[in-house]
């Protein structure tokens, strides 16, 4: 579960609209079967969306199985649950709002469906992948309104792959710092101001971090502007990470690096009932 808290410098505000095929009570979902939906009476969108977003268990073992899962349903309820879908976002958070953040990207570009689109990426360059997540993080929705981010085990020890999925159905392989940066500056352009560059080393850091570690859910600590430079570090766990983002004059993306590091954890020793005792100071 790839879960990433992210406070934002600046960015987007995004608002979503959605029109997906629909006739006689079917729906059309781009790159899957149709569904059959019930009409709803009225007023019941809202109790339909909460009563699917409540299936997800953020504790469950499975939770992101039914994270996906509500996806899916969500998408298939249609706009006409559009308004409903974005109430119930500002009332939840984590897996939950994800969920309600993806469907809605989904809507809006005809139903998009990332995971089938990856899938035929993969399989046209001879890979089966193990797994699959999206990679959850609300500030990268903001900055990045036209893509979802996933990340990809490749079933290979120690490899994975992070993935962008755009609005148009294109799929780009975040391979290494370089194509990193070369994202970031095909999609920020120029960042001449500080909450700009700022964003863009948080950027760099989520995915750099997701690619290169376990953890992959950094809680970004600080970020810091040197010149042409911004850095942006973060932990999670025992893991941290650093990534420093290099800019042109004109303020679009030279260069990115992102390395991760295990950082030693002081075990405490257990209580005892032995007395303290404190050393002599030495005799000169």
């Amino acid at each position: 579960m790839r879960i990433v808290k992210w406070v934002l410098a600046g960015g987007l505000v995004v608002g979503f609209c959605g029109v997906v095929c629909q006739g006689q009570g079917f729906r059309v979902i781009r790159g899957r079967p149709m569904m059959r939906v019930a009409p709803m009476p009225p007023g019941m969108e809202g109790q339909q969306v909460e009563m699917i977003v409540n299936t997800i268990q953020e504790d469950a073992g499975n939770a992101m199985e039914l994270r996906d899962a509500a996806e899916d349903k969500l998408v298939v309820l249609g706009d006409g649950s559009i308004d409903a879908m974005k109430a119930s976002m500002e009332q939840h958070s984590g897996l939950a709002r994800d969920a309600l953040e993806v469907a809605l990207f989904r809507m809006g570009n005809g139903g998009l469906d990332p995971k089938a689109l990856i899938a035929d990426w993969e399989t046209k360059r001879g890979s089966k992948p193990k797994t699959m997540e999206h990679l959850v993080a609300e500030g990268m929705a903001r900055v990045f309104p036209n893509h979802l981010f996933f990340v990809v085990d490749e079933g290979k020890a120690g490899e994975r792959s992070v993935i962008a999925v755009a609005a148009d159905g294109k799929v780009q392989l975040l391979l290494d710092d370089a194509a990193l940066a070369k994202f970031l500056r095909d999609e920020l352009g120029d960042a001449t101001e500080t909450h700009a560059r700022d964003n863009a080393a948080r950027a760099a850091l989520v995915l750099g971090m997701a690619r290169l570690s376990d953890a992959g859910r950094p809680d970004v600590v600080e970020t810091k502007e040197t010149g042409d430079t911004m850095t942006a570090t973060g932990m999670e766990g025992s893991e941290s990470g650093t990534a420093v983002v290099g800019f042109d004059k004109d303020g679009t993306v030279k260069s990115v690096a992102v390395k991760t590091e295990k950082v030693a954890t002081t075990i405490p020793s257990p209580p005892t009932d032995e007395p303290a005792t404190t050393s002599a100071p030495a005799v000169p």
